[in-house]
Parts: structure tokens; sequence; C-alpha cells
């Protein structure tokens, strides 16, 4: 009886978790590919927005995958332009498209009484952000990186991770990110 009992709590797990890696859409074998669909700036930041095709489901992997888009898409000269910088990753829905164009209508249908493109639809399609804080406290400067953890069981971002690291020097801190991630 106790074996039988182990046996079936032994397959409910594992299948749980096959469900779970399939309920999440990421196919290993296919890239994972950045669209945006919003840029904005000032002269001291700079905001964009992107949607994550075949997103990791592994937040470690997420986080690997999005840093490395990021330090393989931030030049240096950007880097210094700005005060502040910060993108947002989007995971790619039905209606958060590569196309998905605030104040657009959605198609297909959204929501009957309201079916114009907002961004707030879609605050738990939000999988991790990413921010530059140049304009530092005597010197010290900041990249901090949330990743919204188990994005399709997560509740008012009750499984966010923040992570932060600060730094003095930039040029020293974009070219240990690139060595880390095997760019250039």
């Amino acid at each position: 009886m106790k074996k039988r009992t182990i046996l079936i709590l032994t397959i409910l797990a594992i299948g749980l978790l096959v469900w779970k890696w399939l309920a999440c859409g990421y196919n290993p074998d296919k890239p994972t590919e950045f669209y945006p669909i919003l840029t904005s700036q000032t002269e001291r930041a700079k905001y964009e927005v992107f949607v994550i095709s075949n997103p990791p489901c592994d937040t470690s992997k997420l986080r690997k995958v999005v840093e490395k888009y990021n330090f393989e898409t931030w030049s240096l000269d950007t880097l210094k332009k700005y005060k502040a910088l910060e993108r947002i990753f989007y995971k790619e829905t039905e209606y958060m498209t590569k196309d998905f164009r605030e104040g657009d209508e959605y198609n297909p249908t959204f929501d009957n009484w309201d079916n114009i493109k907002d961004f707030r639809n879609h605050a738990n399609d939000i999988l991790i952000q990413s921010r530059f804080y140049l304009d530092g406290i005597n010197g010290k400067k900041y990249y901090r990186i949330w990743i919204n953890g188990d994005y399709d069981d997560r509740i008012d971002d009750m499984y966010m991770n923040r992570i932060e690291e600060s730094f003095y020097d930039l040029d020293s801190f974009v070219c240990a990110k690139k060595k880390l991630y095997g760019i250039e």
C-alpha cells in the first residue's frame, strides 16, 4: 500500500512537471526572438518595450537570454548618452504580439466593451525588466533586472525576483558582461 502511494505521488509529480513544461510553450529548437514595439526617449532617459517570441520558461535561462540581447544591442555610446535606460519585455501571446501598438484595436477582439490596445491589459504578460541608472550617488551606478518569476502562476508579482549590480566604471562593467556572454 505504501509503495503504491509513493508510485502514484511520483507519477503525479512527473505529470505536473511535464504539464508545466508543455504549458509554457518554449521550444528549445527554435530561436528566442525580440521585437521592439515602443521606444521613447528624452535627453536623460530611454525607454523601450519588446515582445519576446519563444521565451525560456526557466527564469535563469530567461535572464541570460535577455541580458545577452541587451549587451549585444546597447552600445557603450548609448549607455553613456543617457542617465537611465529601461527595457520591458513581454511574452508573446494572442493579444500581445510583435505588431502591438497602443491605441489600435485588438484583432481578434479582446474585450467587447473596450477593444483598444492598452499596455495595462498585459501586466501579467511582463516577463522581465532591465534598467541602468547611470546618475548614481558618489559615482556609483546601478544595473537592475527584475524577473517576473513563474509567469503562468504568479499573482500580483508575488514571485518577482530583483537582481541589482552596482559599479563605478561603466566601460569595465560592460566589458565584463560582454565577456560573460561571449559577445565580440
